[in-house]
């Protein structure tokens, strides 16, 4: 009608008013779109935290059955009147942290204990950690990992999760030699459950290959232990940063 009257005046105002509205439109959209990302980042990031304090205490648990473990072989092999397992090892590149080349693995305390299959209860035990990958699958298959936008954040927990499946690789090389250390166990004639310290001992004793097999496992589980430990700071470390990035 406006242009049928010729009022470009009025003409124009109707333009303005149109592309004012589309702008506003647009714009509440985006802001909508915004929200609604924050929303979801937050959530991812709380539930990141839950997976990684889970991983925490499984990373605990399997780290003290490790020690103990080492402890249990410390003791039989002493007992048996053997070379103590290696309390040192010397590599040129140290995997999971920084060092010289020297590594020291040891147990956090000696093993005691009144019952009499406790100590083949410990040697035969075996934890692995199998990290909570949930949120972390999720947030790479819809590709939201993009909504974490605090960079350090972002790279911090793909380190994690990269970390995690090395962590995978060296609890498969334990499981291994677990495997191979219960086979000649069996072969004799040590069962899994009810043996006593002194079965254990004499089986070293009478058997280079199992006291061989116990020096092994004593180096496998002081690896474990160095791989959770590793594994705990970096998660410790990423919590700390998103809690950070929350307030």
């Amino acid at each position: 009608e406006h242009v049928k009257a010729q009022n470009w005046f009025a003409v124009a105002i109707d333009f303005v008013i149109v592309v004012v509205g589309v702008f506003i439109g647009i714009q509440v959209s985006n802001w909508n779109e915004a929200q609604g990302d924050r929303a979801k980042e937050a959530a991812y990031l709380a539930q990141l935290v839950d997976d990684m304090t889970a991983d925490m205490g499984n990373i605990d648990r399997v780290a003290n059955v490790a020690s103990t473990r080492m402890a249990v072989i410390a003791l039989v092999l002493n007992r048996a009147g053997i070379a103590p397992p290696p309390a040192t090892l010397h590599f040129r590149d140290c995997a999971f942290e920084p060092c010289s080349g020297l590594l020291t693995l040891e147990p956090k305390e000696p093993f005691s204990s009144d019952e009499p299959s406790a100590a083949n209860d410990a040697l035969f035990d075996l934890r692995r950690i199998n990290p909570v990958r949930h949120t972390y699958d999720a947030l790479i298959s819809t590709g939201d990992i993009g909504l974490l936008r605090n960079g350090v954040v972002r790279r911090n927990v793909q380190a994690y999760y990269a970390n995690a499946r090395e962590v995978e690789k060296v609890e498969e090389k334990v499981l291994q030699d677990f495997h191979a250390l219960g086979q000649t166990r069996h072969e004799l004639g040590i069962a899994r459950g009810g043996a006593s310290l002194d079965e254990l001992v004499a089986a070293a004793k009478a058997s280079p290959k199992f006291a061989a097999q116990l020096r092994s496992h004593w180096v496998d589980s002081g690896f474990q232990i160095r791989s959770m430990n590793h594994a705990r700071d970096l998660a410790s470390k990423l919590i700390a940063d998103i809690e950070a990035e929350k307030q």
